[in-house]
């Protein structure tokens, strides 16, 4: 995507796949490596994009135009609540659950059902960086509108 990017190629690729695809297994099948090269791809990809997990690294990566993130279905969009799109926002700044409550004033048992709640509407099976990465590149277009 963008020459400038610090990843590498393979961290590149590690992101990408990560977010497009429901599991770590299946990540790590897409990028034909197995889940522990997969994994150290993306902690290589943490430490340079200063990111905390998973879910931050590529939302930095795909708001910096490193990586282009998954595929967008704007009817997706008005599936989701605004709340349903903060509660993404969050994921997507690293946030935990339990901070994520704290934020938004619920129970982590709350945040945890919610969160079940979009995957379903999402059509993942339970993918906090697939949600993640769609609610970055969402708001990434919303912005350049």
């Amino acid at each position: 995507m963008d020459s400038s990017s610090p990843l590498t190629p393979v961290e590149s690729d590690a992101l990408q796949a990560w977010c497009e695809e429901h599991s770590r297994r299946e990540a790590a099948s897409a990028t034909f490596a197995g889940e522990s090269t997969l994994q150290n791809y993306c902690s290589r990809a943490y430490g340079k994009l200063g990111a905390e997990n998973i879910e931050e690294a590529v939302c930095i990566a795909i708001d910096k135009g490193f990586i282009a993130g998954p595929a967008l279905n704007p009817g997706l969009f008005r599936k989701l609540t605004t709340q349903q799109v903060k509660l993404g926002e969050l994921v997507g700044q690293g946030l935990t659950n339990a901070q994520i409550a704290t934020q938004l004033y619920l129970s982590e048992g709350a945040v945890k059902s919610r969160l079940k709640v979009v995957y379903r509407l999402l059509g993942s099976t339970k993918s906090r960086v697939y949600f993640a990465a769609l609610v970055c590149k969402h708001l990434k277009h919303q912005a350049r509108q």
